[in-house]
This record gives structure tokens, sequence and C-alpha cells, in this order.
């Protein structure tokens, strides 16, 4: 895609990222979850992923604002200091393996991580933090690949069994700080191009209104049906992908 026929995607990444963003603000994830689909198959790989990294930013700096007062960095910080060891590794991942070796990975993460949370399965509960270098790694890994860290970090969560304000603080700060290493690891090798930046500049509008809007449907909507059919919906993308 080259930067002077850009106009007719244009569209379709501001609205992918209004309806992503909208869901995150909503129930405490599922932007990258969502968008990573629709923007590789309609960016390509090349494209998609950068950019990603780069809308990631401003999107968790806007959800930090909105809930940062719970947030515990104690809680985080073997989480993030595992994640942000592993990004690099999972950035390489993307240039040396095929793009069909990527898009299955990506399926098949979605749709395991659906299924597990469409099971309401009760893992045990995580008495040591420690445990957070486990999941915190896998997360710097997927992240640096697809840019989605969710998966490992929300069961995290679910094992340490943080009430519903500490999880939205801790998970939008974890996603701040994760996006900006991710940022800096796809510039040094080289793929924040032109287009990357173009596409990055359309989407900031649909960024901001997405999370303002996710803010106000969270006083009047019931998360947990809107959070089922948007775990449906990531099956539907995972099986996509795969075929």
């Amino acid at each position: 895609m080259n930067v002077d026929v850009a106009a007719p995607v244009m569209g379709w990444v501001a609205l992918t990222m209004l309806l992503a963003v909208t869901v995150q603000s909503l129930v405490g994830f599922g932007s990258a979850l969502i968008s990573a689909p629709f923007l590789i198959g309609l960016l390509g790989i090349d494209v998609a992923i950068p950019l990603l990294s780069v809308l990631g930013i401003t999107q968790q700096s806007i959800l930090w604002m909105l809930y940062r007062q719970g947030f515990n960095w104690q809680a985080m910080a073997r989480l993030t200091i595992a994640s942000l060891t592993l990004v690099p590794v999972g950035v390489l991942l993307v240039d040396y393996l095929p793009e069909r070796v990527v898009l299955t990975g990506l399926g098949l993460t979605l749709i395991s991580y659906a299924t597990y949370e469409l099971a309401q399965l009760q893992l045990p509960k995580f008495e040591s933090p420690r445990w957070g270098y486990l999941f915190g790694g896998a997360a710097g890994i997927l992240s640096g690949a697809y840019n989605i860290a969710g998966p490992p970090v929300i069961i995290y969560a679910n094992c340490r069994r943080w009430q519903p304000n500490e999880f939205k603080s801790n998970l939008q700060g974890y996603f701040l700080i994760n996006a900006v290493i991710l940022v800096l690891s796809r510039a040094l090798q080289g793929q924040l191009t032109s287009q990357v930046w173009l596409l990055g500049l359309v989407a900031l509008p649909a960024i901001a209104m997405g999370s303002l809007a996710g803010a106000k449907l969270s006083r009047r909507l019931n998360p947990q049906y809107f959070r089922r059919a948007v775990l449906i919906l990531l099956i539907g993308l995972g099986i996509k992908l795969l075929i």
C-alpha cells in the first residue's frame, strides 16, 4: 500500500480502532485482540503490526488516565519486567517466520483464549506473585510478535483474584508500559514507515472517541454480556485467520 493511495483504507482503519478501543474501555481488554485480525487482513503484517504498536501508546495513555486510580505497581512489577525482557524476541520472530505461520499462531491464540474465557474455567489461585515472571514472559513474546499481550496477563490476573477496579487499572498500566517498549523495538527494526505514521494519525480521533464511549457505556450496559459477545467474535476471527 502506498501513502498516496491509502485514502480508501483510512476509513476502515478508523472504524476498526473505534470498535476495538470501545471494547477495551468497556471490559478492560480486547483492543489488540479485535484490531489485529482486521488490520492484518486489511493492511498486511508488515504495516498492521507496527501500526498497532504506534496506536497502542495513544490508546493506553487515554485509558490509563481514566482508570489509573486503582493501579498497584507492586502487583505488576514481576509481570512487567519479564514481559519487557522478552518483547524483542517476539519482534524478531515475526521477521524470521513465514507469514502463514504467524497468522496461524495468532488464530490459535485468539481461539484458545476465547474458549478459556467462555468455559469460565476456575484455575487455582496463585498465592505467590512469582508466577508473574512466567506469564509476563509469555505476554512479552506474544506482544512482540502479534501486539497481543492480553491473554497471559488476563489469566494471571484471574489467578491472582484481582477485583474489577484493580483488574482494569493494573492492565491499562501494564499495556501502556508495554506499548512504549514495543514502539522502541519496532523503531530499532526500521518498521515504523511513513505509511504507519499516516494511518496512526488517521486513527487518533477514533481512539479518543472509543475511549470515552466505552467509559460511558460501562455505566449503562452489563459488561458480562458484552464480554461474552466479544469472546464469540474472537473465536470467529481466529477461525478466519486459520483458513
